[in-house]
């Protein structure tokens, strides 16, 4: 158990329902469609983690490999009532875990320039601005791509 009666683990195909209702309350004008996960979760099952807290499907994030040594990660969200509690940070950390055990260098993620907490979050997290991307979401929002080159870590087992 990890956080406020949170545990991590990877996600399944029967976990995607919950998904898409997180995915839907976390970004109700522009959500990725349930295709898009179920191909995350085929395609990168290592890097799809759900937070269950209490019992159900909180949390998710699923990243992806872009290159030799760069990790992606695709999509993040939390459920409305637990955000600001740390699980965020858990998923976060649980994928950047994977991605250094794999050996990945560096990851990368785009936010939108308006979304200040997360945009806090990443910050407190290492990862750092490198540029803007116009219009990158569909209600014509910016989207600031971040970065956070990895160091492997010897003593990290925790994947």
């Amino acid at each position: 158990m990890l956080g406020r009666g949170c545990l991590l683990r990877d996600a399944r195909e029967t976990d995607l329902e919950a998904v898409m209702r997180i995915e839907k309350a976390s970004f109700p004008r522009y959500p990725y469609p349930m295709s898009v996960f179920t191909i995350l979760l085929k395609q990168y099952p290592r890097y799809f983690l759900v937070a269950e807290c209490s019992g159900s499907v909180s949390g998710y994030v699923c990243g992806s490999i872009a290159g030799e040594n760069l990790g992606r990660v695709v999509s993040i969200a939390v459920e409305p009532r637990l955000r600001r509690k740390g699980v965020g940070r858990m998923l976060m950390l649980g994928l950047e875990s994977r991605f250094r055990a794999d050996g990945v260098k560096a990851i990368r993620l785009e936010v939108g320039v308006d979304n200040e907490s997360a945009i806090r979050l990443y910050e407190s997290l290492g990862y750092r601005p490198m540029g803007l991307r116009r219009r990158y979401y569909p209600n014509g929002c910016d989207a600031l791509v971040m970065v956070k080159r990895l160091e492997r870590d010897v003593a990290d087992n925790t994947t």
